[in-house]
């Protein structure tokens, strides 16, 4: 799966069109780009932020505990998701994804449940657990249960997109191109 950000920015597809128009190579142009969305993409899991600068919303307390080594930045616990982040070009797009599947909830947010449950089948290791005043042993045994996914409310942050800055910077780099400054 990979996620789809279309940027409708007047500027940049009008640039866009022209060039289609013209008929220029711009092949050279659209790595470029792609090059330069994959860093940006890349400096805001190093930074936590949005494309806009705006802070992630930090992870909460119980998600930190259950993390390798304590780690509470956001998206980078194992970096699997930040190193599969890749760029393509072609003539016509700069394309920046990544094929993780749970890549779309933690760029735009999911409610908990809202990709439904299923049912899990685990060992539960002997414990021990108050019961009506006093201490019962439970023997190791395996249960099922029903787990939600996601099992809580995972806000989005945004980590592929475009700033307004990209944006402009974007079409100086189309109408340069059209001009013949390459």
């Amino acid at each position: 799966m990979s996620i789809k950000v279309t940027d409708n920015s007047k500027l940049v597809l009008k640039g866009l069109e022209e060039l289609k128009k013209k008929a220029v190579n711009t092949q050279s142009l659209m790595l470029q780009i792609a090059e330069d969305m994959k860093t940006k993409t890349d400096m805001r899991f190093r930074h936590s932020k949005d494309p806009n600068g705006v802070m992630w919303e930090p992870l909460k307390e119980s998600t930190v505990s259950r993390r390798r080594k304590g780690s509470s930045k956001p998206l980078v616990d194992t970096g699997e998701l930040r190193g599969s982040i890749s760029s393509k070009a072609t003539k016509d797009a700069a394309i920046v994804g990544t094929n993780k599947e749970y890549a779309a909830f933690q760029n735009f947010g999911a409610k908990k449940g809202e990709f439904g449950s299923k049912l899990v089948d685990e060992n539960v290791r002997e414990h021990q657990r108050r019961r009506r005043g006093r201490t019962e042993t439970i023997r190791q045994h395996r249960r099922t249960r029903r787990v939600e996914s996601p099992w809580g409310n995972v806000p989005g942050r945004t980590f592929i997109g475009f700033s307004k800055n990209q944006v402009k910077h974007y079409a100086a780099l189309i109408n340069k191109h059209l001009k013949g400054d390459k």
